[in-house]
């Protein structure tokens, strides 16, 4: 286990890899879970790396499931940045317990719960239900709901709906330069 954990904080300390505690604990949580920092290095440990001789003699294809299993993650860390951009938060991120996991969950300031699918034509309020029965089961309580898809089914009043062309126009004034 000693041996395990140094290289761990040694990858840590050059950035590689980062500890992912729940939103709701203390930096000295024990639940914390570790990931790889970047996507970049992500994709490749998770899809060149373990098949280098296959992708070397053009065998290899990726599949669909595990790149779009690949490309969610990668959705609840751009719907977190929007989050953050757009409302007054201390800390964000996740929040899992037990069997329930919440995509993402902002504190302070302004309380925000969200949850993202990285599928077309969801149905908001089927996720809006389950986002609150997860919210119960934990006893935490937010001003407000934010959910992010690439697309959605229909509109839902009770919570903010991010799609893929919201996020652009969110991402380009991003880009732009503050005057």
């Amino acid at each position: 286990k000693g041996e395990v954990s140094s290289y761990i904080r040694k990858l840590q300390r050059i950035g590689l890899v980062i500890k992912e505690i729940p939103v709701t604990e203390g930096i000295t949580s024990k639940r914390g879970r570790y990931r790889i920092a970047d996507n970049f290095t992500n994709f490749w440990f998770r899809f060149v790396y373990p098949n280098l001789s296959m992708i070397e003699e053009a065998l290899y294809e990726l599949p669909k499931r595990d790149y779009e299993a690949y490309l969610g993650r990668v959705f609840e860390r751009i719907a977190e940045e929007y989050v953050k951009e757009k409302y007054t938060v201390n800390k964000i991120g996740r929040f899992w317990w037990k069997d329930i996991e919440i995509d993402l969950l902002a504190l302070g300031g302004e309380n925000v719960a969200g949850e993202c699918k990285w599928s077309e034509n969801v149905n908001p309020k089927e996720l809006l239900h389950a986002l609150k029965q997860k919210l119960k089961a934990v006893g935490v309580e937010v001003d407000r709901f934010i959910l992010f898809a690439k697309s959605f089914s229909r509109q839902e009043e009770e919570a903010e709906l991010v799609d893929l062309n919201e996020l652009n126009e969110w991402y380009k004034g991003a880009l732009r330069p503050r005057t």
